[in-house]
């Protein structure tokens, strides 16, 4: 088995998350959205995704090893697993900028 390195994960996180805010920021500024709701659909994308990833390492469909990402945990996941969080939340934003762009 290769040797990993823990903060590989943190890195390849931190490259898309850069990737999606450069693709993603010249629409974001299109959105009609208020401040309030999408500061909501954020909180919601992030819980769900929370959620998601406690119930399925909680049952055993993937796990985080020791080793191969930072060592600190926030309430049992990794620290850079909150970052996928955040990447997922910019792909549905962009998602909704590019559709209401075509309406």
């Amino acid at each position: 088995m290769p040797a990993s390195n823990p903060y590989a994960y943190l890195f390849l996180d931190l490259a898309f998350l850069f990737g999606m805010l450069l693709i993603c920021l010249p629409f974001l500024t299109k959105l009609r959205l208020r401040r309030s709701r999408l500061a909501l659909a954020i909180l919601g994308l992030f819980a769900l995704w929370c959620c998601v990833d406690w119930l399925a390492v909680g049952i055993g469909i993937w796990s985080f090893p020791v080793g191969r990402t930072l060592s600190f945990r926030l309430l049992g996941l990794p620290l850079e697993e909150y970052a996928v969080f955040v990447i997922h939340s910019l792909v549905c934003l962009f998602l909704i900028a590019t559709s209401e762009e075509r309406a």
